[in-house]
């Protein structure tokens, strides 16, 4: 479902430099250093806006504007009204350039009858979603033809903010086949969103969707570092258990198939050198267990014992005699 999108903001003279330089951007600009806090802009398409209306120095066209109007500027007073105007993001997808200039055309149109001659209009396609910045002086004719300069009578209260957006979604919106949107009620609201505010609130929901990924992306590194460090537990243990009994079956391998030549030239198995070796030494080695331990299996005490026994069998077999 696609929504049209207007607002509009009341500015005085002190602002005039910042949204000129903003909205009249260029890629020279970008080069020099200089950009823009908290948007979104692909300066590589910065030369690709379009204006349909355009003014070099705002400040300047607004004193000639109010000096041929004859108006006196007072020090506070409101001498621009900063329109944006665009479209929610899906509207764009099927639309040809033309169809998306035309769009604006209306919204520039709608802006003039609505709120004064316009000063200059720019159409930005070097951000996330395409749109159209928008400026007026707001001059008001009396019946006498006098000119004054009331931006409090042109934007009204309540009910003509209301109106207005009424206005625009029959004229521009509905004929595209856009809905439009919930209007915000004043009356809970202090002020309406700036351009550069409207930005700030789009950036800070999609830091608020970064930071709910990273939260997930967190608790799923969390999970593959104890995963990985089970599987290190479990290759310690297998190291432990397999590492040796496979390193005696390597080396049993090894002397199994190896070969030597001997002195006269002859191939023989080292496992033949081995195993005369190791029978050597088990003679060797049961020789010195018999030395050591046979000595000690019939101890004197034991032999004295023997011999009593025999002994007494004689004379039990003489007296039975």
């Amino acid at each position: 479902m696609s929504y049209c999108i207007m607002r509009v903001e009341k500015r005085k003279r002190k602002a005039l430099y910042g949204l000129q330089i903003e909205a009249n951007r260029t890629f020279a600009d970008h080069a020099k250093g200089r950009d823009f806090a908290a948007s979104d802009i692909q300066w590589a398409l910065t030369d690709f806006n379009i204006f349909l209306v355009k003014s070099k120095n705002w400040g300047k066209a607004v004193t000639a504007a109010l000096k041929d109007a004859d108006v006196q500027e007072r020090k506070n007073s409101v001498v621009l009204l900063d329109g944006f105007y665009g479209a929610s993001s899906d509207w764009f997808v099927d639309k040809s350039m033309d169809e998306i200039v035309d769009y604006f055309r209306d919204c520039l149109a709608f802006h003039e009858r609505t709120y004064g001659k316009v000063l200059n209009a720019v159409i930005h396609v070097d951000e996330k979603t395409v749109h159209m910045s928008c400026c007026s002086i707001p001059l008001l004719e009396d019946e006498n033809g006098r000119s004054r300069l009331s931006a409090k009578d042109i934007m009204g209260g309540r009910d003509d903010y209301r109106r207005r957006q009424d206005e625009f979604y029959e004229q521009v919106g509905k004929p595209r086949g856009m809905e439009r949107g919930e209007v915000p009620d004043p009356a809970h609201t202090r002020e309406h969103l700036t351009v550069q505010a409207y930005k700030n609130q789009q950036l800070e929901l999609e830091n608020q969707e970064l930071r709910e990924k990273s939260k997930e992306l967190q608790q799923q590194c969390k999970v593959l570092l104890t995963q990985n460090q089970q599987l290190q537990d479990i290759n310690q243990a297998l190291e432990s258990q397999v590492q040796e009994p496979f390193l005696h079956y390597c080396m049993m391998e090894f002397i199994r198939n190896a070969k030597v030549r001997g002195e006269r030239g002859e191939i023989k198995l080292v496992v033949d050198g081995f195993q005369t070796y190791m029978a050597r030494n088990m003679e060797q080695l049961r020789a010195k267990w018999e030395q050591q331990l046979l000595p000690n299996f019939y101890q004197p005490q034991e032999e004295e014992r023997f011999r009593e026994r025999e002994y007494d069998y004689e004379l039990d077999e003489i007296e039975r005699g």
